[in-house]
């Protein structure tokens, strides 16, 4: 009988993106809905308003909690453990 024992790799940032997929997109269409009817995100800074100049990825971030530098290094992780799978020993 083998006992090795398999550690499990956890990707949460990655299962983050993917459990708030969803919202994201109903967020979206109504950003574009709102874009098309002339509408613009903005923040009230006293009585002056400001465009709102991050992009919508790190709006989607920051709003759902996702560490955009973590989930960017577990994609790596992620393409890097199927490239090593795929690998043939010689």
């Amino acid at each position: 009988m083998n006992d090795t024992t398999v550690k499990e790799v956890t990707y949460p940032q990655c299962e983050r993106v993917a459990e708030v997929r969803p919202q994201c997109e109903a967020i979206s269409d109504f950003l574009n809905w709102a874009e098309a009817e002339g509408m613009v995100l903005c923040s009230m800074d006293g009585a002056l308003e400001s465009e709102i100049v991050r992009g919508r990825p790190q709006l989607y971030a920051d709003f759902f909690g996702i560490d955009r530098t973590e989930l960017e290094k577990e994609r790596r992780a992620i393409i890097l453990a199927h490239q090593e799978s795929q690998t043939v020993p010689a």
